[in-house]
């Protein structure tokens, strides 16, 4: 299988692509009143008010903004395992994705949007999405990207 040899293809294929099963998990526990806020909508809400983000507009709105998000934060994981080596990626992924967490759902929801759950549950499962999220990035970036862009394992040996 050839290998993507392009750091930024790399992380923002590989973080639209693993954000999907995140969404729609994200969908479900919000269907099955397990959380008590959708973050589709709430993406949205950076450009829109708050009735307009249901709408069909809206939806691809949300679909934009999570799309470059979470290919930044590929992006952002990819030069994290180009610094610093492939071992242990899943859980310096999984930090990433922590960190995410912290910015997004934490900061820029309640600051920035004013969107504050009413349920506990709601940021733990967040974060646990956030935790997959980037763990599961990680994984698959060391399995797509090229060995070309990872610190070689020899080289951190003789440091």
């Amino acid at each position: 299988m050839k290998k993507i040899k392009d750091r930024i293809v790399l992380g923002a294929v590989t973080g639209t692509v693993v954000s999907i099963p995140m969404q729609l998990l994200d969908v479900y526990l919000y269907k099955q009143g397990m959380t008590d806020v959708a973050y589709g909508p709430t993406a949205a809400r950076l450009f829109l008010k708050k009735k307009q983000t249901e709408t069909l507009g809206g939806r691809f709105v949300s679909a934009a903004v999570n799309a470059v998000n979470t290919g930044a934060v590929g992006t952002s994981i990819v030069y994290m395992l180009s610094l610093s080596g492939k071992d242990k990626a899943v859980i310096k992924g999984a930090g990433i994705g922590a960190l995410m967490w912290v910015g997004v759902a934490g900061f820029l929801s309640n600051k920035g949007l004013n969107v504050v759950s009413k349920k506990p549950a709601t940021p733990l499962f967040s974060l646990a999405l956030h935790l997959l999220f980037g763990g599961m990035s990680a994984y698959t970036i060391t399995k797509l990207g090229d060995e070309s862009l990872f610190l070689d394992k020899r080289v951190q040996d003789r440091e």
